[in-house]
């Protein structure tokens, strides 16, 4: 003989039933918004290495052209403009060297955005002292465990974005946002000591290292020695 469940029973099942669907959808939107935010980071990613070497390119071309690297843009400028050029060592800042920037877009024939980072910010640019190609100057150090010997003091100039965390970096408006310190190393990418690093991203270790440790590092750093900038400019 067939026995029909209780009406209790009926709501006690209708309950489970609702709550193992309610958890599903909460586990499955979870996973679709770390999915998602995995898949923005990369995009982010893919994007500022894609502006990194059209800026690299296009300071080729600039070389080609006028046979010296431009200064860079004042951080706090929003017109696109580099430094006068004072001279072929100091770019017409006091400092000894080019000191710190921005990308000069304008100089560059290039529009804003193409200078940002793929978060938005402004793409930082180290030139060598001496910026005439050609000339005596002090060339940009670059510790670079990924290739060797890791070490040389030959680099014409220094692109970096400062990545996710935005260590070091301005704004599109030409405002730096008040940040604690990161690693060594971001410390330096974002000051003016002629010495920067470029390094593996520390969230890709396992475990990943939180940005909050002295060895985190998500900057994304691109270089051209003097001679590479030499032969690519036909020089």
């Amino acid at each position: 003989m067939m026995r029909f469940s209780s009406g209790r029973d009926q709501r006690g099942l209708v309950a489970l039933l609702l709550a193992v669907a309610i958890l599903t959808t909460v586990a499955t939107t979870l996973v679709i918004r770390q999915a998602n935010a995995v898949r923005s980071a990369g995009n982010k990613i893919t994007l500022t290495n894609q502006r990194l070497e059209a800026i690299r390119l296009s300071l080729v071309n600039f070389v080609a052209v006028n046979g010296r690297l431009p200064c860079p843009e004042p951080y706090a400028s929003v017109t696109g403009a580099a430094f006068p050029q004072g001279s072929s060592i100091n770019c017409g800042v006091p400092a000894a060297n080019a000191g710190p920037g921005a990308v000069p877009w304008k100089d560059l024939g290039l529009l804003s955005s193409d200078v940002l980072d793929g978060w938005g910010r402004k793409i930082s640019y180290r030139v060598f002292s001496g910026d005439a190609i050609g000339s005596a100057g002090k060339p940009i150090t670059v510790d670079d465990p990924l290739v060797l010997p890791p070490l040389i003091a030959d680099k014409a100039f220094v692109l970096i974005s400062h990545g996710e965390t935005g260590y070091g970096a301005w704004s599109a408006s030409g405002i730096q946002p008040a940040l604690a310190p990161a690693s060594v190393q971001e410390v330096a990418n974002a000051g003016n000591l002629l010495a920067y690093f470029r390094r593996n991203f520390s969230g890709h270790t396992s475990p990943p290292v939180p940005p909050t440790d002295p060895a985190f590092f998500d900057d994304i750093v691109i270089y051209m020695t003097v001679d590479q900038v030499k032969v690519a400019a036909g020089f």
